[in-house]
Parts: C-alpha cells; structure tokens; sequence
C-alpha cells in the first residue's frame, strides 16, 4: 500500500509540472498548485482502475484544472 501511495504522489507531481510547465522549484510560492496535485492524488487513489464502473468517459477534476491552468505555459 505504502508504494502504491508514493507512486501516486510522484505521478501526481509529475502530472501538475507537466501540465505547467513550471519547475518544481518555481512551484514554491504557489501552494494553491499543491492542493490541486492532492486532488489530483486523490483522484488517482480513488480511481485506479482503467475504465470507471459507471461506463462514462473520464472526466477531469475541474478545480485542480483550474488551478493548474492558472499557471500554465504550455501554450497549444
């Protein structure tokens, strides 16, 4: 259990910095990005399985998104 925790904490860092663009150094100041990666956690804790019981697409939680976006540099 204790590795499968610390997976999804790296992941979920990973994915908000990914997302960003930003450092982890530059993420320091910004601790509104630091909930949005335990949301992000929680949802990967949560849903660790490829498809979802209810048959519907995945969908994003829209206020780690949010947050996320706020800071985003990556420009598509």
């Amino acid at each position: 259990e204790t590795e499968v925790i610390e997976a999804i904490i790296e992941a979920g860092r990973k994915f908000v910095l990914s997302q960003t663009g930003l450092e982890l150094e530059e993420t320091d100041d910004k601790p509104d990005l630091a909930i949005a990666m335990l949301m992000v956690c929680a949802d990967m804790y949560d849903n660790r399985s490829y498809e979802m019981a209810t048959g519907k697409a995945p969908s994003v939680n829209l206020a780690a998104q949010a947050i996320i976006n706020q800071y985003c540099r990556n420009i598509l």
